[in-house]
């Protein structure tokens, strides 16, 4: 783990403020002893918005090995420039050495920050309170921000949920679209059974039954070689069949074309004709 510590006010007392810059103060109780506790766990940097040539003399002369990242402390021969945690350029971009202290007014990665002047952030609501002062988030108002996510999080689910219902439909119409192409007879009148204007109802007659889908507004335009007639027309009359009717319907008539003789027969068939080999399948 690494953690980051304050110069000024959390090692150096820091009693007068900046003043000319100088590091004028002693150190603050228990700092010493706390550094060196953290360092014989963990590795610890400096981080000051001092030079960090300047804080390195002090903190040697309290007793710590100490390195500054122009010279990052590990390169061979002590030759800045040339060592891989250098990166080329004697900045280092993080600090995982224990038992010596690195001395940085650049802000690397850290596990915590120890500072007498931080305000921990946990929501931003609680983050103006504590910088711009005033009383602390009404529970309530909370509450209802919750509820807010919650259904913006409900109704973004729904749309998800209607457009990936609304591809199935399309692709449906695209299928259905291809069937009427292949089927005599087929027509396209408006749906007297929806009040939204745009919808209408397709019809064809599959193995000698009616079927028929409603076509949504959005999905008209792939039936535009279909012949449209009015609803009063008789060839688009709903005969009563109901869904599972008329996927039976289809499904008897796809086992019916199965039956056929196909390529391996020479003569000319009706529809429902058979020749010898249909007959001994």
């Amino acid at each position: 783990m690494t953690i980051a510590v304050d110069f000024d006010g959390v090692i150096h007392a820091y009693t007068q403020g900046w003043q000319d810059g100088t590091i004028y103060d002693a150190p603050v109780p228990g700092a010493l002893d706390g550094l060196r506790a953290l360092m014989d766990q963990h590795a610890v940097f400096i981080f000051t918005t001092r030079q960090p040539a300047q804080v390195m003399p002090w903190l040697e002369a309290h007793g710590f090995d100490v390195t500054v990242d122009e010279r990052c402390g590990v390169c061979p021969n002590g030759i800045p420039n040339i060592c891989a945690a250098c990166k080329g350029s004697g900045l280092l971009t993080f600090w995982n050495q224990r038992g010596q202290l690195l001395v940085t007014n650049r802000k690397l990665a850290a596990t915590a920050y120890l500072d007498d002047r931080a305000v921990r952030f946990t929501t931003w609501e609680q983050a103006l309170v504590d910088l711009l002062g005033g009383p602390a988030p009404d529970p309530d108002v909370a509450s209802r921000m919750q509820v807010a996510g919650q259904y913006v999080e409900a109704l973004t689910q729904i749309e998800n949920t209607e457009r990936e219902r609304d591809g199935a439909y399309r692709e449906r119409a695209h299928l259905v679209a291809l069937l009427a192409q292949l089927t005599d007879g087929a027509v396209i009148a408006d749906a007297p059974d929806v009040d939204e204007p745009g919808w209408r109802i397709v019809y064809l007659t599959i193995g000698g039954r009616q079927a028929s889908w409603h076509i949504a507004p959005r999905d008209a335009d792939l039936f535009a070689h279909v012949e449209h007639v009015g609803a009063d027309d008789p060839r688009a009359r709903w005969d009563g069949h109901t869904t599972d009717a008329k996927y039976a319907g289809i499904a008897a008539h796809t086992a019916d074309l199965a039956q056929r003789c196909g390529p391996a027969c020479a003569e000319m068939h009706t529809e429902t004709g058979r020749c010898e080999i249909a007959r001994n399948r």
